[in-house]
């Protein structure tokens, strides 16, 4: 029930982009599917106060002629917290492509003294491995002029990509490897290929999403 929410200290939410998203009607703030002032109107029912790492595409800052984004900031000082924010592309952490999206760190304004998780935690979680690598070769054969920039990216996963295309189509295998997962993490769940990519076409890169959290907690942590 939602008048029993658990304590947390983490808050993560990655709120619909359709409605702020270049590629659609940009209806922002009046779209149906804007769900953010949900998540802080959940978030101020908490006996705790956490921190909220939220994430959305970089339209934002430019939908409904910049009210989007001063919804959010509103919306989080209402209920009495900051947010520190900015993009960063799945590039920035090595990845064969841009994928750039907006992330958010926001806190209580009250956050001074108080704990805060561990960032060298969360990027050994989800962060690419700090251990050198067996630097893997460009494959120009399966992959073209991109072949470098994949092979930047094997070494940083510790494994080869999968071919990209099976059976005539674009394999999700390889989309996966692309998206920085593990081999199967969404694959093996999800076997059929449509569901696949569509999936993964709305996922984030999780070495972005920890990159820019260490970099977000670092801007924000209290003195």
């Amino acid at each position: 029930a939602l008048d029993e929410l658990p304590d947390v200290d983490l808050i993560v939410a990655g709120f619909p982009c359709q409605p702020v998203s270049t590629a659609g009607q940009r209806a922002g703030i009046h779209d149906e599917r804007w769900i953010f002032d949900d998540i802080t109107r959940l978030t101020s029912r908490m006996g705790t106060r956490p921190l909220m790492f939220v994430e959305n595409v970089p339209g934002l800052l430019t939908a409904n002629g910049g009210d989007a984004m001063g919804r959010v900031v509103h919306s989080l000082a209402d209920i009495g917290y900051h947010i520190t924010w900015g993009t960063l592309p799945a590039a920035a952490v090595g990845a064969p492509h841009r994928r750039t999206r907006w992330w958010g760190l926001a806190y209580p304004a009250d956050a001074e003294g108080a704990e805060w998780p561990q960032q060298q935690a969360v990027a050994a979680t989800v962060g690419p491995a700090a251990e050198p690598r067996e630097r893997h070769r460009p494959d120009a054969e399966r992959f073209g002029k991109w072949a470098p920039a994949i092979a930047q990216w094997e070494t940083t996963l510790g494994r080869p990509a999968p071919d990209p295309v099976h059976n005539g189509q674009l394999n999700p295998a390889f989309v996966e490897h692309m998206m920085g997962y593990p081999a199967g993490w969404v694959t093996d769940t999800l076997t059929n290929r449509r569901e696949a990519l569509h999936a993964l076409g709305n996922a984030v890169v999780p070495q972005c999403a920890a990159a820019a959290f260490v970099a977000l907690e670092a801007r924000s942590r209290p003195l």
